[in-house]
């Protein structure tokens, strides 16, 4: 019976842990777009990677993913390319 309650509580703990973690990542575009609207954001803290993650909400954010996404893939592109050398 102890190994089973022990299975259980590590069950909890595991689904509890990840949980924390997506609510995390799903709600942290929300807040932050939220106190950059508001002017809430502390000026000595750097939070441009973090708006950098923040899902596309504005028809602007939307083309700038879509610009990013182009230059990705080109970097990525150009990575395959052989190098003039192996032609």
């Amino acid at each position: 019976m102890a190994r089973l309650r022990g299975f259980d509580v590590l069950t909890v703990a595991v689904v509890s842990a990840a949980s924390v973690y997506m609510g995390i990542n799903f709600f942290q575009p929300i807040v932050l777009q939220q106190l950059d609207k508001n002017g809430g954001l502390r000026p000595d803290i750097d939070v441009d990677t973090l708006k950098q993650l923040q899902v596309p909400t504005t028809e602007r954010s939307n083309q700038d993913a879509q610009r990013i996404l182009k230059e990705d893939e080109q970097d990525l592109v150009r990575g395959l390319e052989p190098s003039p050398r192996e032609k």
